[in-house]
């Protein structure tokens, strides 16, 4: 889906920000062509896939409890418990999705919208230049 956002097309320039696992950048990459690079091109469009920060109360919870007895146990039998355990705490300081567009207007992007899904566990902000 943010792939798809981001109406990346043959020859265009793009960039993942906070490339993570690099799996986007691969996907836009495919989309791009050989005459397309995965770059930022600033007075364009973004799409910024991230975790949900929502504002139903029932979401929160759910998602605090699946952090807590799914994802972070399940991070622990691979080893890698520490990448996970800071999520709950980022996701607490982190804007929801009315404070991103906000946020997105104030530093000079004409139109924004953040898109939930994933029953609220992710968000994708999509905003233009």
């Amino acid at each position: 889906m943010t792939v798809s956002w981001s109406w990346a097309k043959a020859g265009d320039s793009v960039l993942d920000l906070c490339c993570g696992s690099g799996h986007l950048a691969f996907l836009l990459s495919e989309k791009v062509g050989c005459s397309g690079k995965v770059v930022f091109f600033f007075g364009s469009r973004v799409s910024i896939l991230d975790i949900n920060k929502s504002e139903q109360p029932f979401i929160t919870l759910f998602q605090e409890w699946t952090i807590d007895n799914v994802i972070v146990p399940i991070a622990s039998q691979f080893g890698v418990k520490h990448e996970y355990t800071y999520l709950k705490r980022s996701i607490e300081e982190f804007a929801t999705g009315r404070e991103l567009e906000e946020l997105a207007s104030n530093v000079g992007f004409s139109e924004a919208k953040h898109y939930e899904f994933l029953g609220g566990f992710m968000g994708n902000l999509v905003a233009t230049r």
